[in-house]
């Protein structure tokens, strides 16, 4: 049985809420309490990849630290580091939902990656504004599962490709 605080702040990662700052959609929580210069961002996409994403290893108590290793990096096959990538894809997802929910007229890109820390992360898919993470270059990674992205249209489906 889990804590009812604990229940709260769990779901505030899976079930986030957003902001919309000059046509930028944001993870509320991540937002500094003095604001955001959005200026110091090449573009919106850029901004929204900064601000958007969480390592998962920073928001759960787990073992997956190398022993002796004061620099926070992770045994890759510690099973609480495989647990935070499963966790990973099951945000994107519901992110995925949530985004669609709240911003019917808007196209996001989400991801998840892990090759270093388990991340996830998204940015509102602009007009005439590269992608965060390109899949021509990263093809590897992705067909063996160390990056998922999520594509949000106007004919998507829940999934994952």
């Amino acid at each position: 049985m889990i804590h009812i605080k604990t229940a709260k702040k769990t779901l505030e990662i899976y079930w986030p809420d957003f902001s919309e700052i000059d046509g930028a959609i944001f993870l509320t929580r991540e937002l500094p309490k003095r604001g955001i210069n959005l200026t110091i961002f090449h573009d919106l996409t850029e901004a929204e990849a900064f601000y958007n994403h969480i390592h998962l290893l920073d928001l759960f108590s787990h073992r997956a630290r190398i022993e002796g290793d004061e620099d926070d990096f992770w045994d890759r096959n510690h099973p609480d580091f495989q647990m935070a990538c499963s966790i990973g894809k099951d945000i994107i997802k519901m992110w995925a939902h949530k985004l669609k929910a709240e911003f019917r007229h808007k196209e996001f890109r989400l991801y998840f990656t892990s090759d270093f820390d388990p991340t996830v992360r998204f940015h509102t898919v602009h007009e005439n504004e590269p992608e965060w993470l390109s899949e021509s270059n990263w093809g590897e990674q992705i067909s063996d599962g160390r990056i998922v992205i999520i594509d949000t249209s106007q004919n998507y489906s829940p999934g994952i490709r």
